[in-house]
């Protein structure tokens, strides 16, 4: 006898999940099914011996006390390799919980002590079908098995017809199980298993399908025996009063319709529908034989098939025109038509597929594209089209008789049977006019906007006029206030200086307080030309409009001709207007240079070469003048190269004196290039 034992995760679970209730420990399943929701989330401890009637491993299977049956839930803490088999008798130690449907137990341990028999299974009848007492329960049902299939997570799924209604049967997936199940196809059955519910978030049930432990539970009734060779019939002889409904028919006819689990055949007499429990697919036009058992259905018998017969190979049958034969709608079941010049309306997805909505003369009707199957893009409302499809019949009646038909759905198998005869004109009235309206609407928008977007640039415009005029006079005033600080106001106070020191040695040394007068004297001259010098260039209409080469050339070149000295300038590079400050500093630096070479190097030609590169400029004037000694401090009085330097660190520029006596001087000064804004947008 093997058991499997957690007593000490047990032990976590039970103080994890809540306090053990003081109260009597319950002792059979039906005290736990008894309990109520409430008294279920008390946590109660349950000590019993049951039989395993299915399981569903790892996360739980149902027990039987041979009183009832309750779901036990095995919590993922203590999940683990277990193997349980309908009839092993355990020994469980659990814990109640509320469950989503009927109170349930949590495992806290168990033992396995061996196989016994199953309990008595309750019968299910039309009256307890639906029953909340028969959740859980180990129950025997009867019913006929009419189809199975594999579903996602390898179970077994059969369809079982029982009283009525339809309900699934699963069965975990073996290859036992797949192999022997086709043999109780179409077939009645009697079989043993666990009765489950299905039910929403409020607990309500909702619907009913049944767990069996292995095919071994499931037994075929041999109710046919003694007319096991099936009756040769016509499909119009199916289910007459002069045959036996339940004798073994064998049913001969073309292949008009091929889908999952079902067929339609034209046979003699008319179409009939054939459901299959599965095997090989037949073609369309295939000639076959039926043999199974003939079935009530609305309007015409329908045929489970036991066994399909491939007799010959054939091309498909020609569909039934539909309007013409619209005058005797009910011999239509399970006939193959076409429909002619069918106006589609619109379609809709569904569970079955995609169900066009269509009209024909004054019938309206449905057509439905199976999965996996999509109509073509192409396809629109009001296209006139051909569709040809199984007709099933259908009725707004009660009552289905063949005298109250008054409707039907056509069945496809795939796109080729649908086919765009024409299109409809894009230019209905009522596109027309939902134009016109739309382009009065855009119109009167259009003219709304252009309205308020003028409003908004004049409105702009004048703000931003007003901006850059601010700007512009706040900029020239902060260059007049650098240029007056940088050259007049520190002159003038080097001036105040030598006057005061001229003062205090005129009575102690008249020699010092001559020198210091003269250099007085010299700076008052050059603040003067430093004054006349800003105010040419506050006035300088060639620098503001023409840029820095035509200032040199209008401003510079007749102050070397008045001195007789040949002044020439060349330019490198792409020309662009600079930065106002930038233009100013490097047109003083030039001015500066050339009236040196004026006033003390006697030159008889000045160079001056402006070359703009993509990141620099750079500012070259050159004469043949006397010279001097580069590396000496300026006489006392002279300013020039100071005022250079002081520039050229504004820019943060570099300033290079070159000259020795005799050969000339050169000053050079380079530049980072800063662009106009004008010359930027441009």
């Amino acid at each position: 006898m093997s058991s499997i034992l957690f007593h000490a995760i047990a032990g976590i679970v039970l103080v994890a999940l809540s306090s053990v209730s003081a109260q009597e420990a319950a002792t059979s399943v039906k005290s736990v099914r008894g309990l109520t929701s409430t008294q279920a989330a008390e946590r109660k401890i349950i000590e019993i011996e049951a039989t395993v009637t299915y399981a569903m491993l790892p996360s739980g299977f149902f027990i039987h006390d041979q009183t009832e049956g309750v779901y036990v839930s095995i919590p993922t803490l203590i999940q683990s390799n277990m193997v349980l088999h309908a009839g092993d008798q355990v020994r469980l130690k659990a814990m109640t919980d509320p469950g989503e449907y009927f109170p349930r137990l949590l495992c806290l341990s168990l033992t396995n002590e061996g196989s016994v028999e199953l309990p008595q299974a309750t019968p299910v009848t039309p009256e307890n079908l639906f029953s909340p007492d028969l959740d859980c329960q180990w129950v025997k049902v009867t019913g006929d098995i009419i189809s199975a299939e594999m579903d996602p997570i390898d179970q077994l799924v059969m369809t079982l017809e029982l009283y009525g209604w339809t309900f699934k049967v699963v069965l975990q997936a073996s290859e036992a199980n797949v192999r022997d199940v086709q043999a109780l196809m179409m077939r009645q059955v009697t079989f043993e298993g666990v009765a489950a519910t299905v039910f929403n978030q409020q607990r309500q049930t909702t619907g009913r399908f049944f767990y069996v432990p292995s095919l071994k539970f499931i037994h075929a009734m041999d109710e046919h025996q003694g007319t096991n060779a099936p009756i040769a019939l016509a499909v119009a002889d199916l289910l007459r009063s002069d045959t036996a409904s339940a004798s073994m028919v064998r049913v001969g006819g073309t292949v008009t319709y091929v889908a999952k689990n079902e067929l339609c055949l034209r046979g003699e007499g008319g179409s009939l529908r054939v459901l299959l429990a599965g095997g090989k697919t037949n073609q369309l036009g295939d000639y076959v034989e039926v043999i199974g058992y003939a079935t009530i259905a609305p309007f015409r018998p329908v045929v489970r098939a036991r066994e399909v017969i491939t007799l010959r190979s054939g091309v498909p049958p020609e569909p039934v025109d539909m309007v013409t034969a619209m005058t005797n709608l009910p011999n239509l079941q399970a006939e193959l038509v076409k429909v002619a010049n069918a106006v589609y309306l619109g379609a809709q997805e569904t569970p079955e597929g995609m169900v066009m909505h269509c009209q024909v003369q004054n019938h309206f009707f449905e057509a439905i594209l199976p999965k996996p199957f999509s109509l073509p893009v192409t396809l629109l409302p009001g296209c006139a089209i051909n569709i040809v499809g199984t007709c099933e019949l259908t009725t707004s009646h009660a009552v289905a008789l063949p005298t109250r038909v008054d409707g039907f759905r056509l069945h496809l198998i795939s796109p080729r049977d649908l086919m765009i005869v024409s299109r409809p004109s894009w230019w209905t009235p009522k596109r027309s006019l939902t134009v016109l309206v739309v382009a009065a609407g855009l119109g009167i928008l259009g003219m709304g906007w252009i309205w308020s977007l003028r409003r908004q640039v004049i409105a702009q415009t004048k703000i931003i006029g007003g901006q850059i005029q601010r700007e512009a006079t706040l900029q020239e005033r902060q260059r007049i206030a650098r240029e007056l600080h940088d050259s007049i106001e520190q002159e003038m106070g080097g001036v105040a200086i030598q006057i005061s020191n001229a003062r205090r040695r005129l009575s102690q040394d008249p020699t010092q307080a001559d020198s210091a007068l003269t250099l007085a004297q010299e700076m008052i001259r050059h603040c003067r030309e430093e004054a006349r010098t800003s105010i040419r260039d506050l006035r300088s209409v060639a620098l503001e409009q023409g840029g820095l080469p035509r200032a040199i050339q209008e401003l510079l070149t007749p102050a070397a001709s008045e001195a007789n000295i040949k002044l020439t300038l060349s330019e490198q590079g792409s020309v662009a207007r600079l930065d106002a400050r930038l233009e100013s500093d490097l047109f003083r630096v030039a001015q500066e240079a050339v009236t040196n070479a004026i006033h003390h190097a006697a030159p008889s030609k000045i160079e001056i070469t402006l070359d703009y590169a993509p990141d620099f400029v750079t500012l070259t004037v050159q004469d043949d003048g006397c010279g001097f000694e580069a590396s000496s401090a300026p006489p006392r009085g002279h300013f020039g190269l100071l005022g250079m330097q002081e520039r050229a660190n504004q820019q943060q520029a570099r300033l290079v004196v070159e000259s020795r006596p005799g050969a000339g001087t050169k000053v050079s000064i380079k530049t980072p290039t800063i662009l106009a804004i004008n010359s930027v947008l441009k």
